[in-house]
């Protein structure tokens, strides 16, 4: 464990879409640097990357703290009237252990499926509801406490203070200061330290970090304003302060010289953080079993008589192939994932729907048997181990190939087999590319759109080109299709090496190249657990026809957090 007697405990990642610029392995590295035994997660309300940030910690040898700055309704979630600015507060939560963790699911699913007015928003009814294994805090100038000190409402503050402080279990409610050279802070943490003295409440102090160091506040304050629609230049627009990173001990404690304990409260707070998520890896739905059978014994009865109707002159290499592909699965615990897919395979069939598989399952002489493929894979020599190897195991990919008009009956009855709350639509990201980063910086330095245009036709047309790429001259060490896209990128070169206007748009832009833009849903993923999705994973409610939400999880393809998955 790290020595530094400082955790940041508020921090923004890439998953605060176009508000916080840290991208997580090295916002974890810093951490690490500065020798930090804990750092927490906690984007504008949303858990996006929550998965991805705690095994990074974990490889990087720093304890993960799972949280989120929740956005809370004024009065009830249901209410919506208002002007955005008035929709919602701010509040950090934290999750302190895996009933905390399930609380801060639950509580962001509510916020999307019930709350949502311009943001996911919760309540302070619900909030009690799911406060179990929580810690909370007063948290940032946009929360309720915050406002209510600069409009010079002591009471009303510290009233809130204590009804938010009934609501968490003993001792897991903190006041929180910041520092950031904003005079409403300083008048706020008066307030703040008034309110802990009164109420007997301790003090942590935070920076609330959007990006990762000093030198990054220019390509932040460019994300933030491609974020709110408004120009750098422009005077009057929100601001940060270039003091939102994510600072060493001997940084905080300078900002806070009358508040050591405050400081040191940091590590309290982590060490009451203890979360463990491997818990949750390999979640698997129960598929239909016959009394008295388990996955095993049935998937090996339904393997041999299907291979007995598919292949009735099998010989005796043909059966040990079964066997052997049998003890494979059962020894890497997949039977019930064949089990399923067969499920799906013969709906499909009594449906008359038209369905193919492609991918490596058709190496698989049990998915043949079952009547998942219609390849032998005896008959073509196909390879076992491309699609299940013992010596490197991971999930089975089953891709299924619907027929297009008629995906929905498929999803519909993914839903009615295993129940509404226990099926989700998968998200997924949209990044900054080097093209749209350019247009982005472009238009927030207030360019012109021609003039963007007319610097993205220097950059060739190819998915995956990246600025490194793209600024590197042609070499015998690039692989063939680099060197062609380099040399097909001299003219861009050129222009960065000789105009500083665009040395100065294009330096900006490969900072932000390649962060998260947006979520959205993916086009064919479809995921099923054990037990139902909002324990597990928080969900919004999809903007689609689509009968089941989707997915909060970044992480949904990563062997980190396997789960069974369903391709239509």
């Amino acid at each position: 464990m790290c020595s530094s007697n400082f955790v940041h405990l508020h921090n923004h990642t890439e998953y605060s879409f176009l508000d916080g610029a840290n991208r997580i392995p090295r916002m974890v590295q810093r951490a690490v640097e500065l020798n930090q035994p804990a750092l927490a997660i906690s984007d504008h309300g949303a858990m996006f990357g929550c998965m991805n940030f705690y095994w990074e910690c974990k490889k990087q040898g720093i304890k993960p703290i799972i949280g989120m700055e929740a956005y809370i309704a004024p009065e009830s979630r249901h209410k919506r009237e208002g002007r955005r600015d008035e929709a919602a507060y701010h509040l950090l939560l934290l999750a302190r252990n895996e009933e905390g963790y399930r609380n801060l699911c639950r509580l962001h699913s509510i916020a999307s499926l019930q709350g949502f007015y311009y943001v996911p928003r919760i309540d302070r009814e619900v909030l009690r509801e799911h406060s179990r294994g929580l810690i909370s805090s007063t948290t940032c100038l946009g929360s309720e406490i915050n406002q209510l000190l600069m409009r010079d409402e002591f009471d009303r503050a510290i009233a809130m203070a204590d009804e938010y402080r009934q609501i968490f279990d003993e001792g897991c409610y903190f006041v929180e200061l910041q520092n950031h050279g904003i005079p409403e802070q300083k008048k706020c943490n008066e307030g703040l330290v008034r309110i802990a003295r009164d109420l007997n409440l301790p003090l942590i102090v935070t920076n609330d970090a959007h990006f990762l160091c000093k030198t990054d506040a220019p390509a932040h304050d460019a994300l933030f304003c491609i974020g709110t629609g408004k120009l750098i230049e422009d005077q009057n627009r929100l601001r940060f302060r270039g003091e939102e990173y994510i600072k060493s001990y001997d940084e905080m404690a300078s900002l806070f010289p009358d508040y050591p304990e405050a400081i040191s409260n940091t590590l309290l707070v982590a060490e009451m953080c203890d979360l463990e998520l491997g818990k949750t890896r390999n979640l698997m739905p129960t598929p239909d079993l016959p009394e008295g059978a388990t996955p095993q014994t049935y998937l090996r009865q339904l393997s041999e008589e299907g291979l007995r109707a598919r292949v009735p002159m099998a010989d005796e290499s043909t059966w040990e192939r079964l066997n052997y592909e049998l003890k494979v699965i059962e020894t890497t615990g997949f039977d019930s994932y064949f089990l399923l897919v067969r499920e799906f395979a013969q709906y499909t069939r009594q449906q008359d729907i038209m369905f193919g598989v492609r991918g490596s399952a058709a190496g698989s002489l049990v998915s043949y048997s079952l009547g998942i493929t219609e390849i032998n894979p005896v008959e073509y020599d196909l390879t076992f181990e491309r699609f299940l190897n013992p010596e490197r195991v991971s999930m089975p990919d089953v891709d299924m190939d619907f027929q297009d008009d008629r995906r929905d009956e498929i999803i519909r009855y993914v839903s009615e087999r295993f129940g509404e709350d226990q099926v989700a639509q998968i998200v997924t990201f949209g990044t900054l590319g080097a093209k749209q980063a350019i247009r982005d910086v472009m238009r927030v330095m207030g360019e012109e759109p021609r003039e963007a245009d007319a610097l993205c036709k220097l950059l060739p047309k190819a998915p995956g080109l990246t600025f490194e790429l793209a600024l590197t001259e042609p070499n015998n060490k690039m692989k063939e299709a680099d060197q062609a896209l380099a040399r097909d990128s001299a003219d861009f070169r050129a222009r960065y090496n000789n105009d500083p206007k665009v040395r100065e748009i294009v330096d900006l832009a490969r900072e932000l190249e390649g962060l998260n833009r947006h979520a959205g849903v993916h086009a064919a993923g479809w995921s099923s657990p054990e037990s139902r999705w909002p324990k597990l994973c928080p969900w919004p409610g999809a903007k689609t026809a689509r009968p089941s939400p989707a997915t909060r999880w970044a992480c949904w393809r990563s062997s980190a957090c396997s789960r069974w998955t369903f391709w239509a």
